[in-house]
């Protein structure tokens, strides 16, 4: 298995794999137990925003779980959330560029056929009457994938401040990343060893 997670507010990144996938690698699933845990420091784009975010891939041909805890968000909302193409905090959330779309598509639902989506496209997420939310989406189209040459590992996951209207809005932002507004956290995906966070995946 792979698990990957990324984190918000200034928290470090964490996921058991080979180092060599942190450096341009194809992703692998570490052999014999042997696990070097890859650490980088994340920084949010507003510092209210909070939280971990994980990614379990048990089958190298089976959809990516994307799990975890945010808070400090606005209450009882619907907000937007997406991979984007550069894992690079330079500039807080900006740098990381736009959805990660390496098949040029237009903007669209996570259950849209990937000609109708962007890979990283991730739909929408609930957050309560505290703003704090729970995350449990499964890619089942297979847009995402810890594996392989196009794999997620090094890019960045982005919570917007705004409602992703799935690339029915009508116009041209709806088309190219569903007028999800702003960017109000970040975090960038990488290798860790999850049990430093009390974290066990299923076999």
């Amino acid at each position: 298995m792979i698990a990957l997670t990324a984190l918000f507010a200034s928290l470090i990144v964490s996921a058991g794999v080979n180092a060599q996938a942190a450096a341009g690698a194809t992703a692998a699933p570490a052999s014999g137990g042997s696990k070097s845990p890859v650490v980088a420091i994340l920084q949010p784009d507003a510092a209210q925003v909070s939280g971990t975010i994980y990614f379990f891939q048990p089958d190298p041909n089976g959809p990516v779980t994307v799990t975890g805890q945010l808070s400090g968000l606005d209450p009882n909302a619907e907000r937007g959330i997406h991979i984007h193409q550069f894992g690079d905090l330079t500039n807080n959330c900006t740098s990381t560029g736009e959805h990660w779309n390496p098949t040029n598509t237009t903007h669209g639902s996570i259950t849209n056929p990937l000609t109708t989506r962007h890979r990283g496209d991730l739909g929408n997420f609930l957050t309560d009457a505290n703003g704090d939310a729970t995350l449990n989406i499964t890619d089942v189209v297979g847009g995402l994938s810890l594996y392989g040459e196009d794999n997620i590992v090094g890019r960045a996951i982005v919570v917007h401040t705004g409602t992703d209207d799935l690339g029915l809005g009508g116009n041209e932002g709806s088309l190219k990343n569903g007028n999800s507004g702003g960017r109000a956290g970040c975090g960038v995906i990488g290798f860790s060893n999850l049990t430093t966070f009390g974290v066990v995946p299923a076999a």
